[in-house]
């Protein structure tokens, strides 16, 4: 979806420029996602005595994963295809 958008908001002239302006993007949220996979890992995987504790975290993720499921990509890719490019 984030090429197509791109694709769609770009000129022929810009086609070169293309998979430069999907990588940034797309670096930018597979990062975000691998980090906050990393850091659920290990909450689960944790060697805590206190379960409470972990539960606890475990919950806070939650809003983690609402930012991880609820994600448009069309806006982010729509700006980066606005963007000048470096």
């Amino acid at each position: 979806m984030a090429l197509a958008t791109i694709l769609a908001q770009v000129d022929a002239a810009a086609g070169p420029g293309v998979p430069a302006c999907y990588e940034r993007l797309r670096r930018e949220r597979v990062a975000e996602v691998q980090l906050g996979a990393r850091k659920h890992g290990l909450r689960v995987d944790s060697a805590s005595d206190d379960l409470g504790v972990r539960d606890a975290e475990l919950l806070a993720h939650a809003e983690f994963r609402k930012h991880l499921y609820t994600y448009d990509v069309v806006p982010h890719a729509r700006a980066a295809a606005a963007a000048p490019q470096q």
